[in-house]
């Protein structure tokens, strides 16, 4: 009986380990988080990009911050691994989530990402995506890091 039970166990963690996370594996896709306010004119308040996803290891964290009145928000991703081909993120998001409301709330999402747009938060207020880089993206980045 006993034999049987340790069989069954050790069945049920084999077949389990195929659904974890590999967290000592770097990401594979390039990424792109952006935060949009409905407010804001012209588009994003942020974005964040990474375009050397093999530089990204698990446990890496990525925090924004927007403390001007009326725009207080908290945006942190942390890249936790990889799920069979696809990289996963934890995304936190503190914002408020009505205008004229002072109270803020707090929203935690996991993330598998393919190098396909996600949106990860939406509410009145705020958009928050990850999505693949553009070249001009690239670009742009490349440009700012060589200054």
């Amino acid at each position: 009986m006993k034999t049987i039970l340790t069989f069954l166990i050790l069945i049920g963690i084999v077949g389990s380990t195929t659904a974890q996370i590999a967290t000592n594996a770097t990401a594979q896709f390039k990424t792109k988080v952006v935060l949009k306010e409905a407010r804001s004119i012209g588009g994003a308040v942020m974005t964040s990009i990474s375009p050397w996803p093999e530089g990204t290891a698990a446990g890496n964290e990525t925090k924004d911050i927007g403390t001007s009145a009326g725009r207080e928000y908290e945006l942190a991703w942390k890249f936790l691994g990889r799920k069979e081909h696809k990289d996963v993120y934890q995304f936190t998001f503190t914002r408020m989530p009505k205008a004229g409301v002072l109270d803020k709330i707090t929203t935690s999402k996991e993330v598998l990402f393919e190098g396909k747009r996600v949106i990860v938060f939406e509410d009145d207020l705020h958009t928050v995506i990850i999505e693949s880089p553009s070249e001009a993206d690239l670009k742009e980045a490349g440009a700012r890091n060589q200054i």
